[in-house]
């Protein structure tokens, strides 16, 4: 099997997951939406005194900083987090998120296929 072909199988692979992940996360946003709406800005104890919001927005960051920064090496500037955010602008932020995954697999798609190392699996018995 030719590198570039375990690559693609991958790269296929990795998008698949990140697809259940996204709609996972879109399950999150209704439930914060209908059941938790303006709350979502409220200090929560067990996040080390953090609202949802923060949480959400920290998490959006290390997406940008391990995606475009570090893989990608890319120059970003660090996402601020804000005090007071609603859930459509954490979804907006996730959005960019997803673009920034996006835009990573296909670069990882792009860079695997330009590899023409002969690769071969291991039998298993």
């Amino acid at each position: 099997m030719q590198i570039n072909s375990y690559f693609s199988i991958m790269t296929e692979v990795l998008q698949q997951q990140y697809a259940l992940l996204v709609a996972a996360r879109e399950v999150v946003f209704d439930f914060i939406e209908t059941e938790i709406g303006g709350e979502v800005n409220t200090p929560v104890p067990a996040y080390n005194n953090h609202s949802i919001s923060y949480i959400l927005q920290h998490t959006a960051g290390c997406y940008f900083s391990w995606l475009d920064s570090f893989a990608q090496n890319e120059n970003i500037e660090w996402l601020d987090t804000l005090d007071v955010i609603m859930i459509t602008q954490i979804r907006r932020l996730y959005d960019n998120v997803d673009d920034s995954v996006n835009a990573f697999l296909q670069n990882l798609k792009i860079k695997w296929k330009s590899r023409s190392v002969m690769f071969t699996m291991p039998l298993v018995k």
